[in-house]
């Protein structure tokens, strides 16, 4: 089948998944949309999971990208006890563009993704990152820098709060203007309460 068939099923899916959430979404309702029999559209997607992987996997590989460019990042920041650069702006500015860029695609992240095997994308980012940050506090006292030991449960739990009520930009539809003013408001909490909770 031509390409713009392919390309219509994702338009269309993007759609049916933001209007009714992953587990309202029909492959039948989809495949009538677009024109085609339902077997034509297994053809292309062997189901709903496969369908709705082709439209959030691209953002999320550009994430995860991300998040290893910063943990080579902080690994250097650690090596040398520069705090102050950890704690820069960085991971705030490349979020805010990124979500502005990607705005209905994080929407089907945050909105749509209950019921398939993306609905705990979040707790699966929090896990790794809490992994990574005990890994780098783990080597900041080994080299004799005095960092905190904190509890993991704690961790984890503090690191879910960041990013959950980072993500009400997505879920409140703020304007980017809006975005801007509440991730400078939002950075300052908890680079604060960060520095202090772990000692750097």
């Amino acid at each position: 089948m031509p390409n713009e068939t392919y390309d219509q099923i994702l338009a269309v899916a993007r759609k049916e998944f933001l209007e009714k959430g992953y587990a309202g979404a029909s492959m039948r309702s989809i495949a009538e949309q677009v024109g085609i029999s339902a077997a034509a559209l297994y053809w292309h997607f062997k189901n709903k999971e496969a369908l709705y992987a082709a439209l959030v996997e691209p953002v999320l590989a550009r994430i995860r990208s991300y998040a290893g460019e910063k943990q080579t990042h902080d690994e250097a920041c650690l090596a040398s006890a520069d705090w102050d650069t950890i704690w820069g702006d960085q991971t705030y500015r490349f979020l805010l563009d990124f979500i502005y860029d990607h705005f209905e695609d994080m929407e089907l992240l945050v909105f749509a993704s209950t019921g398939s095997t993306y609905e705990r994308m979040l707790d699966n980012l929090v896990e790794e990152m809490a992994e990574e940050t005990l890994r780098y506090l783990a080597q900041a006292r080994a080299a004799g820098h005095p960092v905190a030991d904190p509890d993991p449960l704690e961790l984890r739990l503090f690191l879910t709060a960041q990013y959950d009520t980072m993500l009400e930009v997505v879920r409140r539809h703020f304007t980017r203007e809006q975005a801007e003013h509440y991730f400078d408001s939002h950075r300052t909490f908890f680079v604060a309460g960060w520095r202090s909770y772990l000692a750097m």
